[in-house]
């Protein structure tokens, strides 16, 4: 898949956490916990669907399937998948934000230590998301042929 289909997602999960230490280094942490998350989740949530598009067709192609055309156009990308792919994506953009701001925190000069907890929860956010997107996308293939281990040919 092309690298386009990843760069908006991307580019978000960037800027989040930049945006977020400069609104703490701003003292406008409101805009930290009100609005970024959430701007963040909704492209975080669609590069979760491509890559699983990604990995459903790789399974298919690795198992000998006949390959399904790759849904990827923007409808595709909003109203497929899961609904727990919105979870795992405010995860990770909570998870980012939260890592932005204890580095807006640091550069601010905060030196009571309390700025580590929102970088050390942020890291175990992004780890429980990491863990289950990779559990999504390396599913055994759907079927092999019986009494074969050797994936069918597709023809």
């Amino acid at each position: 898949m092309p690298a386009r289909y990843f760069a908006e997602a991307a580019l978000w999960i960037g800027l989040g956490p930049t945006l977020a230490a400069l609104f703490v280094i701003s003292g406008e942490t409101q805009w930290l916990l009100l609005g970024l998350p959430f701007t963040v989740a909704v492209p975080a949530r669609r590069g979760i669907r491509v890559f699983l598009e990604r990995q459903r067709i790789i399974r298919q192609f690795l198992a000998g399937e006949v390959l399904d055309p790759p849904r990827l156009r923007m409808i595709d990308q909003m109203e497929g998948g899961y609904r727990r792919e919105f979870g795992f994506a405010t995860l990770i953009s909570v998870g980012v934000c939260l890592i932005g701001g204890a580095a807006g925190w640091l550069i601010e000069g905060e030196r009571d230590g309390w700025f580590l907890l929102p970088g050390i929860v942020g890291l175990a956010m992004l780890s429980i998301a990491q863990t289950w997107l990779m559990a999504q996308a390396v599913r055994p293939p759907s079927r092999l042929p019986q009494g074969s281990s050797e994936p069918a040919t597709g023809s």
